[in-house]
């Protein structure tokens, strides 16, 4: 759990944010998070100049968040005074999950990596407000209701391969040179977004 033992909840400056509680949200909330990092080498005894390694980390998150708010506004005209009540609720929630791997694999000559990285994220958001003016008689003078339907989806991919070679004796063949670094990156993603909004104007 080296991950997530680097990243503790109330460390200061430099802790990652998806590792941090945030005390700035309005509303309830229980997050939920878990990880699990593996390590094996090849080789006994590895160093910077003999490394045979694979490392693999993953990360998960979930975040509910509820919050109910209620407000009261007094509006004076000329000659009469309305009330409105306003009611509001949320409903969202967060899933993250990423995943990182790698492959090292080195020698005081040559050196080859290998390495991925996979996150996905999915969020909802339901929103519902609610309001009702109200005369000084006690009369209704008008309601509205709207409700907004968020929804995202994100999905990343990163791959990456390199291969370098100190400088040594020189090839045999010219067209080969004795030192070199090739490295090829490949980045996919994918971003979906889905908003629906609503609005009542109920009859008095």
């Amino acid at each position: 759990m080296t991950m997530l033992l680097r990243n503790a909840s109330f460390k200061g400056i430099g802790t990652y944010v998806d590792y941090q509680p945030d005390f700035r949200l309005t509303g309830v909330s229980e997050p939920v998070s878990g990880g699990i990092s593996l390590q094996h080498d090849f080789i006994a005894n590895p160093n910077y100049q003999r490394t045979n390694r694979l490392t693999s980390n993953y990360f998960y998150s979930y975040l509910p968040l509820t919050s109910n708010q209620s407000t009261t506004t007094i509006i004076s005209l000329d000659n009469s005074v309305l009330t409105q009540d306003s009611k509001t609720e949320s409903q969202s929630k967060e899933i993250a999950h990423k995943l990182n791997s790698s492959y090292e694999l080195t020698n005081s000559v040559k050196s080859f990596t290998l390495n991925e990285q996979f996150s996905l994220n999915r969020g909802q958001n339901d929103y519902v407000q609610r309001s009702t003016i109200t005369k000084a008689d006690g009369g209704i003078q008008s309601e509205t209701a709207s409700s907004v339907q968020d929804e995202s989806y994100e999905k990343k991919i990163q791959m990456g391969v390199g291969f370098s070679k100190a400088g040594g004796q020189p090839s045999r063949r010219k067209h080969i040179p004795s030192s070199y670094d090739i490295r090829y990156n490949v980045d996919l993603g994918e971003l979906q977004l889905d908003r629906a909004e609503l609005m009542h104007l109920c009859p008095v």
